[in-house]
């Protein structure tokens, strides 16, 4: 896939609502859109896990995700560190 510019870098640090250097983010990324040919193709793939396979409910999607559940409090949050 295609390298981001260093002035990006700012944009896709992680942070405490989204958690994008966590090992179970990282493996959940690349079990959902691994074979992606591009970028276009792996933010497609994670958006529609996203919205087909967690349900959105109070709580927080990075304990939520870790502990199997499907339940989360900000399911675009989700989405942005699988795509990180």
């Amino acid at each position: 896939m295609k390298e981001l510019s260093d002035e990006m870098d700012l944009f896709l640090k992680a942070s405490a609502c989204c958690d994008s250097n966590s090992k179970v983010i990282a493996r959940a990324a690349k079990n959902i859109a691994g074979g992606c040919k591009t970028s276009r193709e792996a933010a497609i793939k994670v958006f529609y896990w996203v919205r087909n396979t967690v349900k959105y409910e109070l709580g927080h999607c990075f304990e939520h995700l870790a502990q199997g559940q499907r339940i989360v409090h900000e399911q675009a949050n989700l989405a942005v560190a699988l795509r990180r």
